[in-house]
């Protein structure tokens, strides 16, 4: 059956909107001329993502599962802004089907994945910490999980994995007291390489 889709535009999935943030609902469809249609399918792989259909509707959706709050939905909005503004959405490969396997072809999406969106949300986190927002919180939270709390959940990780994530909390998370916890525990669990990995490609964000 068809994700069941949300009405209301001043409440939307339920929750009242600030003044910013419903300013910046109305300009994201005055950016396309059309209504911001939301949806809580119960299946999708990532809490919440922001899409444009091929009519050029912009779409949020919101896992069924998952809590909607002001800050995902005003995370999404900043998404379709910077989709309107010429920003891919997402990074695909453009290789020769004879030199790509399964495997090449997951770790390149997973690589693309973060990196890109690292990349974005480094751009526009700012603008919601302005708005009183805290957009790491969840992620700085699932750090926390990983490597503190249950510990035993990074030795599934692989060196890619590891860097990663030191990547994504350098650019995302505006605490440095949480980026040097982490490099720290990196060094001494003796994961040097995914850490410097980490933070070039960060600095090549940043610097």
């Amino acid at each position: 059956c068809s994700p069941r889709r949300e009405e209301s535009h001043t409440e939307p999935f339920g929750v009242f909107l600030g003044l910013q943030t419903a300013k910046l609902w109305h300009e994201v469809e005055a950016r396309y001329g059309r209504s911001v249609r939301t949806e809580r399918p119960p299946e999708l792989a990532a809490n919440a993502e922001a899409v444009v259909t091929d009519d050029g509707t912009p779409v949020i959706r919101i896992r069924e599962s998952v809590a909607p709050t002001e800050v995902r939905i005003a995370h999404e909005l900043l998404h379709l802004l910077m989709v309107s503004e010429g920003f891919a959405y997402s990074i695909e490969p453009r290789f020769s089907s004879g030199s790509v396997t399964p495997e090449n072809l997951a770790l390149f999406r997973r690589t693309a994945e973060v990196v890109h969106n690292g990349v974005l949300h480094w751009m526009f986190y700012p603008k919601l910490r302005s708005m009183g927002m805290n957009p790491s919180e969840e992620f700085s939270g699932q750090l926390a999980e990983a490597f503190f709390v249950r510990a035993t959940a990074v030795d599934r990780m692989t060196e890619q994995d590891l860097a990663l994530n030191f990547f994504k909390a350098l650019v995302e998370i505006d605490d440095p007291e949480i980026a040097e916890r982490l490099a720290a525990h990196y060094v001494a669990s003796g994961w040097q390489r995914p850490l410097d990995t980490g933070r070039a490609m960060a600095e090549s964000v940043t610097n």
